[in-house]
């Protein structure tokens, strides 16, 4: 299985973005405050781990991995938690970030979570179902060792949800606020 690259920007092309995200935020645009709720784009585990969770988001986290949390900063401070190379926990923080990004969506974005990836042979909601599948066949939250549980590469599902994650797939996921 190949991967596809994570997206590249030149630094002109950032610094562009940068200069018309400081503007809309300081003239108030609405898609560009507020909670995650203002715009569908994909976030990383990175955002989550330091940002509000949609509402329900809790809950779902919690029915999806077969934890307790009994709170969002519980489930930040998890994301915050180091890997130190544990499988089930590398996978548990990107399905976190997946299951999140899921919250709020309509299912009637196939451009976005029901396209099919040539490069995975997979869309992105099969690769979260089988991540969840995965991670309950895994010895988590016990340390996981090896990323092949059951028969199935976990990496390999892994890779999906991270480059759905950092909205590198190229699908169609409403990021357009800012071009």
């Amino acid at each position: 299985m190949t991967t596809r690259p994570l997206l590249r920007l030149s630094r002109r092309s950032l610094m562009k973005k940068s200069a018309l995200a400081t503007l809309a935020l300081g003239v108030g645009v609405p898609a560009f405050s507020g909670t995650a709720a203002a715009t569908s784009c994909p976030r990383t585990p990175g955002y989550w781990m330091n940002h509000d969770w949609p509402d329900g988001g809790l809950a779902k986290v919690n029915q999806k991995l077969g934890t307790d949390f009994q709170s969002v900063e519980e489930g930040q401070a998890f994301l915050k938690m180091p890997t130190r190379g544990d499988k089930g926990v590398i996978m548990a923080t990107h399905l976190i970030a997946t299951i999140l990004n899921f919250q709020g969506r309509d299912g009637s974005e196939p451009t976005c979570v029901d396209a099919y990836l040539a490069d995975y042979d997979t869309t992105v909601r099969e690769a979260k179902q089988n991540a969840e599948s995965w991670l309950a066949d895994s010895s988590f939250p016990a340390a996981q060792r090896r990323w092949r549980v059951a028969g199935v590469d976990g990496e390999e599902l892994k890779d999906v949800l991270d480059a759905f994650n950092n909205n590198a797939l190229g699908l169609d996921c409403g990021c357009g606020t800012l071009e």
